[in-house]
């Protein structure tokens, strides 16, 4: 005769049974992290790549001081892109100054799209809280950013 499983083996098995829920959570983050990689999985060999050639967080002088100040600039054959983060505002510009539009690309897989002015302008409407990269499209151009973190 089968006996009743013991108070013990009820409480274990709602334990284990809460524990493999909790991790619905943990499982969403992961799975939209890998989908925004896998967005972009291709995309680069269609674009041109612009590599961070300044960053002055690695200049020691301005790192000691402290300031929230910040300055990064990508570059390849055919643009120069600088953003600065001070004060919780990021701005930038591409030269040579053509109007375009710019998608900031998050980690996460989230993007938004912004507009350079006629100076190659632009302005970030928020300071990304993840590591994100940028793609700026015109005409006759199609460039991304490596990631950065600000």
């Amino acid at each position: 005769m089968a006996s009743r499983p013991s108070d013990d083996d009820e409480r274990l098995l709602r334990e284990l049974g809460s524990a493999l829920r909790g991790g619905a959570a943990v499982q969403e983050r992961i799975t939209t992290i890998g989908e925004g990689a896998f967005a972009w999985y291709g995309v680069d060999d269609e674009l041109e790549f612009a590599s961070l050639i300044h960053d002055s967080l690695l200049n020691e002088e301005l790192t000691v001081r402290g300031e929230l100040h910040r300055t990064v600039m990508f570059a390849c054959s055919s643009v120069t892109v600088q953003v600065e983060r001070s004060a919780g505002l990021v701005v930038g510009q591409v030269v040579p100054a053509v109007e375009g539009d710019i998608c900031v690309l998050l980690a996460g897989g989230d993007s938004s799209w912004i507009r350079t002015d006629e100076l190659g302008c632009f302005s970030l409407p928020e300071v990304p809280a993840e590591a994100f990269r940028l793609r700026w499209r015109t005409a006759t151009a199609d460039v991304v950013t490596d990631w950065i973190r600000l």
